[in-house]
């Protein structure tokens, strides 16, 4: 991991900003998203990996957190497991290829040099709140980039929730607008609804807008259930009564942890710069070409101006490709004895236009994302 400066928090300035991602949220979204016949040249699939990247370097481009953390799944079972064995026993196995990528996902975000939240025992959203929760204690706005409604819980004057695929900002209002209860009162709705994802029982027969009312009428759940004799809807007010239990062991099972025992330095935890020369070996690795270029677009634009950038040639799959040399690089990286330059400015272009008019002849080659013409995307010329 890289050295990070330690942030200093002065409560006269405006808050720092840091970002906590949803990890499988993330993953998950890419795996179903994008085809499933992407692979890299030794055949290992890579649909998660590459949606992964790409949406994790849009939060971060788009955004520009002041601080960034990704908190992630690990494959043990949790103290929800403990306490209700049935608790997510309906959920399918994580498909065989989506975990073949799990490492490489991992990869990219330590060549990224982002804060990986993860531990045995625990899940992404426990470390999430605990998480969200410090750091509005030290200063900070949290936003947490998610679909995920369970963690709209979180949601205060200092915790927003970011929807990636929406690109919807989430705050205190717009919970209300969406559930019909503020965010502090969401955990007793859901308890109420029971989550058929997560198997988490509820009370038989109460719905989204029947569990709102209650809530609403009754202010929280204890209160629905020392209640439940004065329904007057004789269905309802018989599985209350019948299934109390059931709604608060529900209740405790969609409750985030935020008193974990385990620390987290937050102010290490500012956006760092990434590892350009590991970023350029897994994305060839995994024939990532459209990240290759970017990568190689980014270096050109912190190259000083009016000054020629050092090139290196970098196979990326199926051709050349010209890319900035950075002092990361290892070694043993191949030096441009030839050469080659990529054009990648207007200006560069104009020079190009100049020697080709003065030449006796010159040939033009594609370089595209498939072999298939139908189908290939250009990359470069």
């Amino acid at each position: 991991m890289a050295s990070k400066r330690k942030l200093e928090f002065n409560p006269k300035q405006k808050p720092k900003r840091l970002y906590l991602i949803d990890g499988a949220g993330f993953y998950y979204r890419a795996y179903y998203g994008i085809r499933h016949n992407l692979t890299a040249a030794d055949g290992t699939p890579t649909n998660a990996t590459y949606g992964f990247a790409t949406m994790f370097r849009k939060i971060i481009r788009d955004e520009k957190p002041d601080a960034i953390a990704i908190a992630l799944d690990s494959r043990e079972k949790t103290f929800r497991h403990e306490m209700y064995p049935e608790y997510k026993a309906n959920r399918d196995a994580m498909p065989e290829d989506l975990a073949a990528q799990i490492p490489y996902i991992e990869r990219v975000i330590k060549a990224h040099n982002v804060e990986i939240l993860k531990r045995p025992g625990l899940e992404a959203d426990d470390l999430l709140a605990c998480a969200a929760q410090r750091a509005v204690k030290l200063g900070y706005d949290v936003t947490i980039v998610t679909g995920d409604k369970d963690l709209m819980q979180l949601v205060t004057d200092h915790v927003t929730v970011l929807d990636p695929l929406k690109g919807k900002r989430i705050d205190a209002a717009a919970v209300k607008e969406r559930f019909g209860v503020p965010p502090e009162l969401l955990g007793d709705m859901l308890a109420l609804m029971g989550d058929k994802s997560d198997n988490i029982p509820g009370v038989p027969g109460v719905g989204e807008k029947t569990a709102q009312a209650l809530i609403n009428e009754h202010r929280n759940l204890e209160n629905v259930l020392k209640n439940a004799d004065k329904i007057k809807k004789p269905k309802l007010r018989q599985s209350l009564i019948d299934h109390a239990q059931d709604a608060r062991l529900s209740r405790t099972l969609v409750e985030l942890k935020t008193d974990l025992d385990m620390e987290m330095d937050i102010d290490s935890w500012q956006l760092p710069e990434p590892d350009a020369g590991k970023l350029r070996k897994l994305f060839t690795e995994l024939n990532f070409k459209s990240l290759l270029l970017e990568l190689a677009e980014l270096a050109e634009s912190a190259a000083e101006p009016g000054l020629p950038a050092t090139r290196r040639v970098v196979d990326i799959g199926g051709g050349k490709q010209s890319e900035p040399a950075l002092p990361e690089e290892s070694p043993e990286a191949p030096q441009a004895k030839a050469e080659y330059s990529a054009v990648l400015t207007q200006k560069e272009l104009k020079k190009l236009c100049v020697l080709l008019e003065s030449s006796k002849g010159f040939a033009v080659d594609t370089e595209t994302t498939s072999t298939e013409p139908m189908n290939a995307k250009l990359v470069g010329l």
